[in-house]
């Protein structure tokens, strides 16, 4: 083969190798459309009560980009839902790393301590003798005695 035509067949191989990376190359656009699909997919699941499903793809837009504080948040709340309580502390935390003042988080962290809180709090009920405990352990107790039923958790 002479020169030329191996220059010419070089040029066309780079041309190809150049042609298949920039397809497989996504754009900012690309990416921010495809967190966004899946997000208002996971969305619909959530919201049809498919816990599953919408965890798996909230999960998937997290791996495409980290900074989602309402993702987070949402898995959280996906947790509490299955009765993962850590798993729900977990996500609600991430979520509050990122976006600080999240108020709804904060919320939802809450009644996960509180929920976690209560079987012990029933338990120190039922067995404290008030001649031992200090009056305000008692008094602060009865003030937190709540049915976790009745503390909602805000999903949205």
């Amino acid at each position: 083969m002479n020169h030329k035509k191996s220059n010419q067949l070089l040029t066309i191989l780079i041309l190809i190798a150049l042609g298949f990376t920039s397809a497989c190359v996504n754009t900012p656009e690309d990416t921010s459309d495809k967190i966004e699909h899946l997000i208002k997919k996971a969305n619909v699941e959530y919201n049809n009560n498919q816990l599953n499903s919408a965890k798996a793809l909230y999960i998937k837009a997290i791996e495409i980009e980290t900074y989602q504080p309402s993702v987070y948040y949402r898995l959280g709340n996906i947790a509490y839902k299955q009765n993962k309580l850590l798993e729900a502390q977990d996500w609600y935390i991430k979520c509050l790393k990122i976006k600080p003042n999240y108020i709804k988080a904060h919320h939802n962290l809450s009644i996960v301590y509180l929920t976690m809180a209560k079987p012990h709090m029933v338990y120190f009920n039922a067995n404290a003798s008030s001649k031992n405990i200090d009056k305000r352990l008692i008094k602060i107790s009865d003030m937190i005695n709540f049915q976790s039923s009745d503390v909602p958790i805000h999903s949205n």
